[in-house]
């Protein structure tokens, strides 16, 4: 069992990462035909796949594994598997690795369905157009609720560039250095939305900061913004729709992330 699970890890048949481990005598067999990535070919699915693959949108992507081949539900999961980059980093100083997972694996098996990041639904599209499959997609998505805000406030030609790209989607991900005003792009994009909005932020002092940001540049007074987390568990500060924070307890949680 060991040496098939060996095997199958250098040809990336497992998560389809890269594999730097030497073969079993030491020495690789013919290491000047390695491509430079040193990633294993591609798998060739030769089993029938649906023309129509349905899957739900909603808090995940939740992709239905009904008719599947096996092959193409590992390069699904692999869709939502990197390399971790603390592990090499950890390595490179000696320390142990021993809890340190190399690869960071997102998705997560159901009895009939995959799930995967809502991000990955670009790739999830490509990937079954490659072998000739469209993806049927069930939105349920949450929409929000009506929040009648105003933003006050003025923007840099920065922040304006932002607001124009991020705009023009309904899921993306913005990424700029400290002080650079993501929370004042945030309230735009809330005020012009006019939707109810959950802010997730992994530390208090983030929660702080977006439940005041909010107040002054939106016109609210900071007890009609809700609070889930910081001794307070209430997601509405007043009787109609408002904005909610939560500071959930997990590391991995991107701070400032916007749902609607």
């Amino acid at each position: 069992m060991e040496s098939i699970a060996q095997e199958a890890a250098r040809q990336g048949k497992i998560i389809g990462v890269r594999y730097s481990a030497e073969s079993e005598d030491g020495m690789d067999d013919a290491p000047w035909e390695r491509p430079p990535s040193n990633q294993p070919e591609k798998v060739r699915i030769t089993e029938p796949v649906p023309i129509e693959v349905h899957a739900v949108f909603a808090q995940r992507l939740f992709v239905e594994t009904k008719d599947l081949p096996s092959p193409l539900l590992n390069q699904i999961k692999r869709l939502a598997a990197f390399q971790n980059p603390e592990f090499y980093k950890r390595q490179s100083m000696r320390l142990s690795t021993a809890l340190t997972p190399r690869v960071i694996n997102c998705a997560e098996n159901l009895s009939r369905h995959i799930t995967l990041p809502r991000g990955c639904l670009e790739d999830l599209t490509a990937l079954l157009h490659q072998y000739g499959s469209t993806l049927d997609l069930d939105d349920r998505r949450h929409a929000g609720g009506p929040l009648d805000v105003r933003f006050q406030g003025t923007l840099t030609t920065v922040q304006e560039q932002a607001v124009n790209a991020l705009r023009k989607h309904d899921i993306g991900v913005l990424v700029a250095p400290p002080g650079s005003g993501k929370t004042v792009v945030g309230a735009r994009l809330i005020a012009e939305r006019q939707c109810t909005t959950l802010v997730l932020v992994h530390r208090q002092p983030l929660l702080d900061q977006w439940a005041a940001q909010l107040a002054l540049f939106l016109g609210l007074d900071a007890k009609e913004i809700g609070r889930i987390g910081g001794g307070r568990h209430k997601a509405n500060g007043r009787s109609r729709p408002s904005m909610a924070f939560a500071a959930p307890a997990h590391p991995c949680t991107m701070a400032g992330s916007m749902l609607p």
